[in-house]
């Protein structure tokens, strides 16, 4: 029954990276204005690193699309044993 919510979690999984990524490409350009060469040296390879992050954007999409698709027939699934055990 666990397998059930396996698209959910990777979901919430997802999207905790995505926004993980999101806040560090928003340091990495606060990084960039301080004008401090050693800093801005630290950026570009952190730089380097989202941008690699950033071209798997399509797991994301993919895993809260699943999720969407797949989470009304999970409930379908979990309200259906819950009449039956009810109602036994």
């Amino acid at each position: 029954m666990l397998w059930m919510f396996a698209p959910l979690v990777l979901c919430v999984y997802f999207l905790i990276g995505y926004a993980y990524w999101r806040k560090m490409e928003d340091g990495i350009q606060e990084w960039m204005a301080t004008g401090d060469e050693e800093t801005e040296s630290l950026a570009a390879e952190y730089q380097q690193v989202v941008d690699m992050v950033g071209e798997n954007k399509a797991y994301f999409l993919f895993s809260f699309v699943v999720t969407i698709f797949w989470l009304p027939f999970e409930i379908t699934i979990l309200f259906r044993r819950w009449i039956r055990v009810e109602h036994d």
